[in-house]
């Protein structure tokens, strides 16, 4: 009876283990969400050293669905919700060092992503690394206190970062990503003074993921 429980045993181990290492050549699909904090850069500061401020931080959120395509590639459909927010650092400036404006900006867009695969010296194959880039649409409110007035804007993105996840139990993973955005607009704070062409925002970012297993298997 004792090892005909043990040889059961055995073989359902056998299968999970099964199960667990062909996952990651399957076409799985992945739900993840995550929360940080974004940066502005534009006509009020952030251009150069002289008028960075590394307060200027609001928070940021994300959701996104993601579906792989083949051993290295993903594609990630991708919300994001972040504020944008500066003092005024403008030399000689009048109104310097006061609050100069607010921006909630919504952001949908299709998110291409590469995985790198773990880096060797770490020996963790837990732990996986990726590039992302895309394009992305957003909506945006600001809300200018030094003019005294709120503007709805509309535009496009372009956007690129690095990200990490790391699996912590059978198909959950936390994740870490950074990512830059170039947007279409100069006047997301209403002042087309900045040193870029355009306004421009980053996000950093830590979350969770869970991996739904895929049928297909993929080369």
């Amino acid at each position: 009876m004792k090892n005909n429980f043990l040889f059961i045993f055995s073989i359902l181990l056998s299968f999970a283990v099964r199960a667990q290492s062909t996952a990651d050549f399957t076409n799985y699909h992945m739900v993840g969400g995550s929360i940080g904090t974004s940066l502005y850069s534009g006509g009020y500061v952030n251009q150069n050293q002289r008028i960075f401020d590394g307060k200027s931080h609001q928070p940021s959120f994300q959701l996104y669905y993601q579906t792989r395509l083949s051993r290295r590639f993903h594609l990630r459909y991708q919300t994001s919700l972040s504020g944008l927010s500066s003092r005024d650092l403008r030399a000689n400036s009048e109104t310097y060092g006061q609050n100069a404006f607010n921006t909630t900006i919504l952001e949908v867009a299709p998110i291409f992503i590469f995985d790198l695969g773990n880096i060797e010296r770490l020996n963790n194959r837990n732990t996986q690394w990726y590039l992302m880039g895309g394009t992305g649409v957003f909506l945006a409110e600001v809300n200018h206190h030094l003019l005294n007035t709120k503007a709805n804007k509309a535009g496009g993105t372009l956007n690129f970062g690095i990200g990490m996840r790391h699996r912590i139990k059978d198909n959950w993973f936390l994740t870490a990503e950074a990512m830059g955005r170039v947007t279409s607009s100069n006047t997301l704070d209403l002042n087309r003074t900045q040193q870029s062409p355009t306004d421009l925002y980053a996000t950093f970012q830590i979350g969770v993921a869970y991996r739904i297993r895929g049928k297909r298997f993929i080369r």
